[in-house]
This record gives structure tokens, C-alpha cells and sequence, in this order.
């Protein structure tokens, strides 16, 4: 007893509170909730005071010791990368929350031969997180990873962003409608879930979509899968082809989508870097109607008007069915404009996008011609690099509260260089954005490309 003392006493202070959490009995109801919060409670204390290292060895006993625990690192991880601002722990605790979820959905699969329960339903409301989200159950899929069609209860299509994507849904879910159906099935003793916010598919390759959609692309490659996860159905083509007819857009017209996030549909402070003003997108819209190119404006009706004139049609005070928006984004030229919800769709159905302002540089996708957002210390000071943002521990945060912590200045792209990118893509050509590993000698003056099949342009002196 005395020995036990003893070594209790040599204990770390953080050891010793994760024991005094855990206890010795199993708790249910609100203890559940309570111990939960105490244990959150511990990580941001030991991050805050010990710093990202120590807080992540807080986090990482507490999940081996008592794997429930889990679901408190999905907690975690926002206020990591949207409060605190660490890449490093951000990914740390994708990794440990994702591969424990995936080990607890695989055991019950193995023991109990049933499929498993999709748990992450909020995706439904958000276009980008639901388009990426089904997007990875595609892959694992396709990878072996999942061995039955996974359970998703859909009791009210209502709650769809876009209800035109219910067929997609379809075809990757096993859909549960019935509220008697549904009950049914979480009936059984225990039921597998799955958890699409952040998923596994090795020990490189997991997290949210937007950090694994590069090196997962990679994957997808050298297993000889395509690289995007749908082909548009003749059901959605021949609803949105019918209602475009009216604005003068024909089925073989050469168009591009044009998104530039505004305030007044998702609206948080952390996001502020992620919207633009579209004004600066005027000389672009004009270039390319004079190049014989339509752009297609969509988004939501609060957002700000832009000069009309033949070639431009702008949708955003349009009342259209959700089918015109799955086309635009997936038949198009190319997607241009803001890394938002319809950029999502462009990436999962396989078109190239020419991404301005893009933020954080560390996320960005294959298939893309990305301008990055720039930052400098002060308004004099000079752009810091990639690898600047990387010391700093910010290559995946996006969080524009962490930028303004660190005392960073954002400067958001001119109507010159905008205008510059587009200049840049039409040269490159969309369509040689999608080819991989090519990279002809006279266009390494634009873009630079890294492993993972990445382009980023040139055109802003010192990002690179």
C-alpha cells in the first residue's frame, strides 16, 4: 500500500486528474455528460498551461483508457483549430478520434454481421459538409473499407441544403424513411456507427474532407479509382437544362460558375477571411464574356448585385429547383470564385475550380488552380510564406479569430490579380488541371504543383 502511495505521489499532476475523472465505476446518465466536461475541461486547462505537446497526451491516455471518450474530441478539435489555432493538435486529434471511431464501428460490424448507422445527420443541412461527407462513404467504400451500405435515417427531406441530392444519398445509404423502420433498426442490443465528420482510411489518411481529400486522391489514383465520387444523373440534367433554357444557356454552351461568399447564409466570425466582395470579380466577368465564355452567378439573394449584361446570368435572386445548382457546379467549364458549399460540389463531380482567397493553404485540393490568401504581420511587412504559416502552426486553420490572436493582416486579392488568375487559367486550361503529373515546361512560370497533385499560383511574390 505504502509502494502504491508511494508511486501515486510521483504521478504528473495531468495523471493524476485523469484517474480522479475516470474513477472506479462505470457511470450512465448525466455523470456521463459531467465527466465528459471535466475531461474537456482538463485538455483545454493542460493546453492552455502546458501547451499543445502535453494537451494532446492528456487527450490521448484519457481515449485509451476509456474509448467513450471520444466523442468529446470532436469538441476539441474546433476549439483547437477555430479558438487555439493548432494544426499540429488539430490533426492529432483527427487522428486519435477517427481511427478510435472506426475501430468501434468495425468490431460491432465483425460481431454482429449489421450494417452500420450513420450518425453525423447535421451534414444534411450544410451542402459542402454533405456532398464531402457522402463523398468519403464513396471512397471507403470503394477502398473495402465499409463492407455494407451504411443505415441513414431520413425522416424529413425537408432538412436537406439541397433536396436535388437526394438520389446521390440514395445510392450510397441504405435510407430509412419510416419512423417505424427506423425504430426497428435501433432496437438492436447494439448498433455499428458511422461517423463521416472525420473518417480513417489508413494511419496517413484521415480527418475532415477537406485535410484528406489531397493525399486520398493520391490513393484513389494508385488503385486505379476515379478521383471524383459522382457523374450527374439524367433526372437532375434534364430539370436544370429545362429551367436554364429561359435565361439563354443551351446545352452546349461554354459556361463557368461563379460563387463568391457573401454574409447572410452561414455567418460566424471564425469564417469572416472566407467571404469577398464580388465587385472585384467584375473585369473577370467581363474578360470572359468577351471570350465568348457565360458566367453563371449562384448563391443566396442577399448578396450583392452585379452589373447586368448579356453572357452573365446572375441566379442569385432567382427562385430555381435544386437540381440548377447540382448542374452548374458539375457541368461547367470550370467552378470559379470562393472555397464555400458549391465549390464541394465541382470537386466530388469532377470539375476543375480556380479558387481565389483561398484559406487555409495546408486544405487545398487536387483538381484546383488555387490564389492563396495572403498574410503579412503589418500592412508594410512582407508576405509571409507557407512556410512561415507552418512555423506558426496555422497551415489548416482557417479560423479568422486565430489570425487577428496572432496579430496577422489579412490582404484579400485585387480586381488585378483576380483578373491575372483567370488569365493564368485559361492558359493552363481547365481541363489540364484535372490531368495528373503533367506539368508542361512553359507553364511552370504560373503554377507550382506539389506531391499530392496541388497547384498553387505564382502570381503573389513571397507566398511560395
Amino acid at each position: 500500500m505504502k509502494h502504491q502511495i508511494q508511486n501515486l505521489a510521483k504521478e504528473p499532476d495531468y495523471q493524476l486528474r485523469v484517474r480522479q475523472i475516470l474513477g472506479e465505476c462505470q457511470m450512465s446518465g448525466g455523470a456521463v455528460t459531467h465527466r465528459n466536461e471535466m475531461a474537456l475541461g482538463l485538455i483545454i486547462e493542460t493546453l492552455k498551461t502546458d501547451g499543445v505537446h502535453q494537451a494532446l497526451e492528456v487527450a490521448k491516455q484519457l481515449t485509451e483508457l476509456h474509448p467513450n471518450f471520444v466523442d468529446m474530441l470532436a469538441r476539441l478539435y474546433a476549439i483547437t483549430k477555430n479558438e487555439y489555432g493548432s494544426s499540429h493538435m488539430g490533426k492529432r486529434i483527427a487522428f486519435i478520434y477517427s481511427k478510435t471511431k472506426r475501430f468501434q464501428m468495425d468490431s460491432l460490424i465483425e460481431t454482429f454481421r449489421t450494417p452500420p448507422l450513420h450518425t453525423t445527420n447535421w451534414m444534411l443541412k450544410r451542402v459542402g459538409e454533405m456532398v464531402d461527407q457522402t463523398a468519403g462513404v464513396v471512397r471507403a467504400t470503394q477502398l473495402g473499407l465499409l463492407k455494407y451500405k451504411p443505415v441513414l435515417l431520413l425522416s424529413d427531406t425537408q432538412g436537406l441544403s439541397n433536396s436535388a441530392f437526394l438520389p446521390y444519398l440514395d445510392d450510397v445509404f441504405e435510407i430509412i424513411f419510416e419512423p417505424r423502420e427506423a425504430q426497428a433498426f435501433l432496437a438492436q442490443p447494439l448498433v455499428p456507427k458511422l461517423d463521416t465528420y472525420m473518417m480513417h482510411f489508413n494511419n496517413d489518411i484521415f480527418g475532415h474532407a477537406s485535410e484528406y481529400e489531397a493525399p486520398l486522391s493520391t490513393l484513389l489514383y494508385q488503385n486505379g479509382l476515379p478521383s471524383h465520387a459522382f457523374d450527374l444523373k439524367d433526372s437532375t440534367i434534364s430539370v436544370a437544362q429545362n429551367f436554364l433554357q429561359k435565361f439563354d444557356l443551351k446545352h452546349d454552351d461554354l459556361f463557368v460558375t461563379l460563387h463568391v461568399r457573401e454574409e447572410g447564409y452561414v455567418d460566424h466570425s471564425t469564417h469572416i477571411e472566407r467571404n469577398a466582395d464580388p465587385h472585384l470579380y467584375q473585369n473577370s466577368i467581363d474578360h470572359l464574356i468577351e471570350q465568348g465564355i457565360k458566367v453563371v452567378r449562384i448563391g443566396h439573394p442577399k448578396m450583392t448585385p452585379l452589373k447586368e449584361q448579356n453572357g452573365f446570368i446572375d441566379l442569385t435572386r432567382i427562385e430555381r429547383p435544386d437540381e440548377v445548382d447540382l448542374f452548374l457546379c458539375a457541368r461547367n467549364w470550370f467552378y470559379f470564385g470562393t472555397s464555400s458549399g458549391p465549390f464541394s460540389i465541382a470537386f466530388q463531380f469532377g470539375r476543375p475550380s480556380l479558387l481565389i482567397d483561398f484559406l487555409p493553404y495546408g486544405i487545398a485540393r487536387p483538381n484546383c488552380f488555387h490564389l492563396a490568401k495572403s498574410f503579412c504581420k503589418n500592412q508594410k511587412s512582407e508576405v509571409l510564406s507557407f512556410h512561415q504559416l507552418k512555423e506558426m502552426d496555422l497551415d489548416t486553420v482557417f479560423s479568422s479569430d486565430v489570425y487577428k490572436k496572432r496579430g496577422l493582416h489579412a490582404i484579400a486579392a485585387t480586381q488585378d490579380d483576380i483578373k491575372n488568375a483567370v488569365l493564368d487559367m485559361l492558359e493552363i486550361g481547365p481541363e489540364n488541371v484535372l490531368i495528373r503529373n503533367v506539368m508542361p515546361e512553359k507553364l511552370k512560370n504560373i503554377c507550382i504543383v506539389n506531391d499530392s497533385n496541388v497547384m498553387f499560383s505564382r502570381r503573389l511574390a513571397g507566398i511560395l
